[in-house]
């Protein structure tokens, strides 16, 4: 079957049913619009392909409960418009508290306690970064920490930079939930006075 000349539906239907040639050829076709879509918000290559990765992958993690009401590329392009205003919502209130913070002298190194906040905060990430699976984790630090280009991991690592890709997605949304049940852990804790 030459999945090319199959329509936005057949592949979606195909997807449903687990076709994963069905899925690589709407990544495919998908893939480089949405990012063109992303970047129009976001000026970020990196995070505009991070995201679009996200809802592919979302897409394919959730198929047999997606309900699409008109077609799969309205579905599509408008899971990435509403993913870049929420990263956009994010980043703004990032900085807001960043802004507010550098008056506040509980955040300067200068502060008798910033070491030990410093060390809290590295403990957590360590945490966080030791649930992930060590390939992933080694493509996340490569990352993160190296400021490599998914292009210089995959040669690096010698693997596609698709593989980087699905490995960053998988960091990011393991890490993100980590980051929320531990928030939740510590905002529960500081209420009650442990």
């Amino acid at each position: 079957m030459d999945y090319k000349n199959l329509t936005d539906n057949n592949l979606w239907d195909g997807c449903k049913k687990g076709d994963l040639r069905a899925y690589n050829e709407l990544f495919n076709r998908y893939a480089p619009q949405l990012y063109d879509f992303g970047m129009r918000y976001l000026k970020d290559e990196e995070r505009s392909q991070e995201i679009g990765i996200d809802i592919f992958l979302d897409i394919w993690q959730r198929r047999g409960e997606i309900t699409i009401e008109k077609d799969i590329s309205s579905y599509i392009f408008k899971a990435m418009h509403f993913r870049c205003i929420d990263y956009l919502r994010k980043k703004q209130m990032v900085y807001v508290d960043v802004e507010m913070m550098k008056d506040d002298n509980r955040f300067s190194a200068e502060s008798t306690d910033y070491p030990m906040r410093y060390r809290e905060a590295n403990d957590s990430y360590q945490l966080a970064l030791n649930t992930l699976h060590p390939k992933c984790r080694r493509v996340f630090q490569l990352s993160r920490e190296e400021n490599l280009s998914y292009n210089q991991i995959a040669n690096q690592l010698e693997i596609s930079r698709h593989t980087v890709e699905r490995h960053i997605s998988t960091a990011l949304k393991r890490m993100r939930l980590f980051y929320h049940d531990y928030l939740t852990f510590l905002i529960a804790a500081l209420l009650t006075g442990l």
